[in-house]
């Protein structure tokens, strides 16, 4: 008996001096990362994600949270226009996204009318962080914006954390409890052991080996998506989906929830499954290809060389990067063409004009003709915060991004009325044509231009234009730029 109480002391101890090393290593490693491309990567996430949200949440937006800057307006729906409206959270929102057109829904736009379905417009309306109950809330219940928006169909974008019901702004699911299920070692060890969490959690993005480490501790998000699918929060969620099924039958437009994720993980997936068959069984109507989806995923990463560091949004940032939202957006169009065909009544001659259609920051551009444009450069900044008007990565100088509506090909680029510029470079992202998108985004590079004279030369699809410019006299720093094809 007194050996066996030997052993399990020993082993307490042995146990106690493994995770204090891990808590030191791991604060190395942070201190590593601090200086590593990655980690500057999470400012640069931050910067974009105050930049979106300095677009489109504003008092004076009564349409809020439909996803229309500042700058632009809801024009009257057309005889023959049709309309989606899109309804989501972060993985609508864009978080992370610098530029919106790489966001699912918008690429299913360009899709649609890349098909010749000029008169087919999608709109998207959405927070991060909003689960089903908060798009039930604040989208479907919004009357003005459904009135506005008119649409002919309604597709609500499934997460697996969509089931977290939230009342006054806090979860029902406590921290606490997750982690008493999800960690063994959170109740005879709880302050460490979540300290220890938190680090490896932050690391794991960038030392893949840490995430296994991670995991033997405790992966709380995997196991909140098991809890909110079981007991008490389960019989709230099914309600939520009773009552945006009467509130859609109402409104009278058909919808349908589509499943978009992309996950290596059994308990989402057997999370996801249960929520699925229960829409089912609610005669709900829904779309799961995640399967599907996972496997072409996964032979594009094979096929082109590359890894699932290439799927998220940005080095910082998890959230579904152009790889991933193409997939999406290519099997919302298969769904629609297949069983939603009335949406596609007139095509028309496909065109592909020259229309800046989202900046970063928020621009006022000034379409001068077909070919031309004017705006105005933001000022300049004394210091870089993450709420500056200057994106900075990867380039590593301040800059700003135009995004094309749809990519189109660019021979050159004029800069006039150049007196008062001092200094002004154009680097762009540009359509790899055997691939059909722009995997410059998935690797955060971008192209800088030849210039010969006020000629900037690229030769390519272009999906944005970034500029960094420096001036002579700050008062004026308008631009006009004028694209040749």
């Amino acid at each position: 008996m007194k050996k066996t109480k030997k052993w399990l002391i020993i082993r307490i101890i042995f146990l106690i001096l493994i995770i204090n090393f891990l808590l030191i290593y791991t604060e190395v490693l942070l201190k590593i990362r601090d200086n590593d491309y990655n980690w500057n990567a999470q400012k640069e996430n931050d910067t974009i994600n105050w930049m979106k949200i300095r677009k489109y949440i504003d008092n004076d937006n009564k349409y809020y949270p439909l996803l229309i800057d500042k700058n632009s307006k809801i024009k009257e729906k057309a005889r023959d226009e049709k309309r989606i409206l899109v309804i989501g959270d972060s993985f609508v929102w864009g978080y992370g996204q610098s530029n919106i057109n790489y966001t699912w829904w918008r690429m299913l736009d360009q899709k649609i009318k890349s098909q010749g379905y000029n008169n087919i417009n999608v709109y998207a309306a959405g927070k991060w962080g909003y689960n089903t109950k908060m798009e039930l809330d604040n989208i479907l219940n919004n009357d003005k914006l459904i009135k506005k928006i008119d649409p002919d169909l309604i597709i609500i974008g499934y997460v697996h954390n969509d089931p977290e019901v939230k009342k006054n702004e806090e979860n029902v699911i406590r921290d606490d409890y997750e982690f008493s299920k999800a960690n063994l070692l959170y109740k005879i060890y709880p302050k460490t052991t979540k300290e220890l969490t938190t680090k490896l959690n932050k690391l794991s993005d960038n030392y893949t080996y840490l995430k296994i480490v991670g995991n033997l501790f405790a992966n709380r998000y995997d196991y909140r998506t098991k809890l909110i699918t079981e007991g008490s929060s389960y019989r709230e969620y099914k309600k939520v989906l009773f009552q945006t099924d009467m509130k859609l039958k109402k409104i009278g437009v058909p919808y349908f929830y589509y499943f978009g994720m992309y996950n290596n993980n059994k308990i989402i997936d057997k999370a996801n499954k249960k929520i699925e068959n229960t829409m089912k069984k609610m005669n709900i109507p829904v779309y799961n290809n995640s399967d599907n989806l996972k496997d072409n995923i996964d032979l594009f990463l094979k096929n082109n060389s590359l890894n699932e560091s290439n799927l998220g949004v940005n080095p910082a940032d998890s959230h579904p990067g152009v790889i991933i939202t193409n997939e999406f957006s290519k099997d919302v169009f298969d769904i629609l063409f297949r069983n939603y065909n009335y949406i596609f009544d007139n095509k028309e001659e496909d065109n592909k004009n020259f229309i800046i259609n989202d900046t970063m920051p928020l621009l006022n551009i000034i379409q001068v003709n077909k070919n031309s444009i004017v705006f105005n450069y933001p000022k300049k900044e004394k210091k870089r915060t993450t709420k500056s008007e200057f994106l900075f990565y990867p380039i590593r100088k301040n800059y700003i991004k135009l995004n094309l509506e749809r990519p189109i090909y660019i021979k050159y680029i004029t800069i006039n009325d150049t007196k008062n510029i001092k200094k002004l470079e154009i680097y762009t992202n540009n359509i790899d044509q055997e691939l059909g998108i722009d995997l410059d985004d998935a690797k955060r590079k971008i192209s800088k231009t030849t210039k010969i004279g006020n000629k900037y030369y690229i030769n390519s699809v272009v999906s944005s234009i970034n500029i960094s410019a420096k001036f002579k006299n700050e008062s004026d720093r308008t631009v006009t730029l004028k694209i040749t094809r």
